[in-house]
């Protein structure tokens, strides 16, 4: 339970920065810290950067189709 609560305190924490961080990869992350070598941390943070970017892309392209709807439906 306490490690649930620091986790979600890392995500509020760190929304500006990582805005799409999940759960999962915060939890990924702490693990990484405790038990994983820095080249380890360094190949998630990667991974994630890619995924994020990956994950980003998508959500504006569905709220541009979203918008174009609305467009579509209001004329």
């Amino acid at each position: 339970m306490l490690a649930s609560l620091f986790i979600m305190k890392q995500q509020m924490d760190n929304h500006s920065d990582v805005p799409l961080l999940s759960f999962r990869d915060a939890r990924i992350l702490v693990i990484l810290q405790v038990f994983g070598t820095p080249k380890d941390v360094e190949q998630r943070l990667e991974q994630m950067a890619k995924r994020h970017h990956k994950r980003k892309l998508d959500i504006d392209y569905c709220y541009s189709k979203q918008a174009q709807n609305q467009i579509l439906l209001s004329s």
